[in-house]
């Protein structure tokens, strides 16, 4: 995995022809994000230490075991399946593998330099259209195929995810240099992924007008057609409806109690007292991927603020131990 990371990280330039024909097949994955994404999976994924540290919580995975797990990746942001993909590698168990057409052009360029370092990853790590003699599944998805998936595995272990949000609490002393961060927790990725922040809640009497300035930098998504599209979407109906919001030429803000939001869209939500917000939040643990903030807390563990797009390697999607998983087949 460490020479993995090596390898990447001497290719891992804006105008790599992979990055620039992933982008012509997916408008969405910019180079600037892909190589954005590929720098995070180097740093926190494919360091020996990080990778080392987090092994020691895996003694069972010395044992031997023979099942083979069918694996779909989602393919919201780029590479956003190699995590599954390490873990299925350690694990040392078989894997069919059916990559996002979202995304098949940057996780089959992983796979295939995985498979120059290591050969015998090829006969183990398998892509796929279609699954034939599977033990286990992992599987990723919206709320329909999250149903569906439910069904289609139902009589064999199985590991489902759906789709999630992420959050933000504000203290609401924030630097403009914190806001900035907050930018792009917010931002990054055009906000497609789940670990994106679609809601904030700010104390009573903040002025929520202060993401403006600080989201500057994101200001060149006004030239991006598919969010542009989106954000004249979202304004026109807002505008239609008359429904109270704020916007700029490339955010709308809107107070609202939903977590998930509409692409172009940022929701909000004002408090009162912190400790019965982070109570009422820990009683919906399970609608959202990771908050985000700068506030200390004995409930929640918050991510600080800029690092919602950093995950560590223990950082699992639905707080679903992948690793453990795999280790419990047979």
């Amino acid at each position: 995995m460490s020479k993995l990371g090596e390898q990447l990280k001497s290719s891992n330039h804006l105008d790599n022809p992979v990055y620039l024909h992933a982008c012509a097949k997916n408008p969405w994955f910019i180079p600037a994000f892909i190589h954005l994404a590929v720098s995070t999976i180097m740093e926190e994924y494919l360091d020996a230490s990080k990778l080392n540290t987090w092994l020691k919580g895996y003694p069972e995975l010395i044992k031997e075991r023979k099942s083979v797990v069918g694996l779909i990746l989602a393919g919201n942001i780029p590479l956003v399946g190699i995590h599954d993909i390490i873990c299925l590698y350690i694990s040392g168990l078989k894997g069919q593998i059916k990559v996002s057409t979202k995304d098949d052009v940057l996780s089959i360029w992983v796979l295939e330099q995985l498979f120059e370092i290591d050969p015998e990853a090829r006969e183990r790590l398998i892509l796929v259209e279609r699954w034939k003699d599977i033990n286990a599944a992992i599987a990723t998805g919206g709320d329909n195929s999250f149903r569906y998936f439910e069904y289609y595995f139902r009589n064999m272990p199985h590991l489902l995810r759906h789709n999630r949000n992420s959050i933000a609490v504000l203290k609401g002393d924030e630097s403009d240099a914190e806001l900035a961060l907050l930018a792009d927790d917010i931002f990054l990725y055009f906000g497609l992924g789940c670990r994106s922040v679609s809601k904030i809640y700010i104390p009573r009497g903040y002025d929520i007008r202060a993401l403006f300035p600080a989201s500057e930098a994101y200001r060149y998504f006004f030239d991006h057609q598919k969010y542009r599209n989106n954000y004249d979407y979202n304004r026109t109906l807002l505008l239609l409806n008359n429904v109270a919001h704020l916007a700029n030429e490339f955010l709308n803000i809107k107070e609202d109690k939903s977590l998930a939001s509409p692409l172009s869209l940022l929701h909000y939500e004002m408090y009162d007292d912190i400790e019965v917000l982070e109570s009422q939040l820990l009683d919906i643990s399970d609608s959202w991927q990771c908050a985000v903030s700068k506030l200390p807390s004995k409930k929640i563990n918050y991510v600080p603020l800029g690092d919602s797009q950093k995950p560590a390697l223990s950082a699992y999607a639905d707080s679903k131990d992948t690793l453990s998983f795999l280790s419990s087949l047979p």
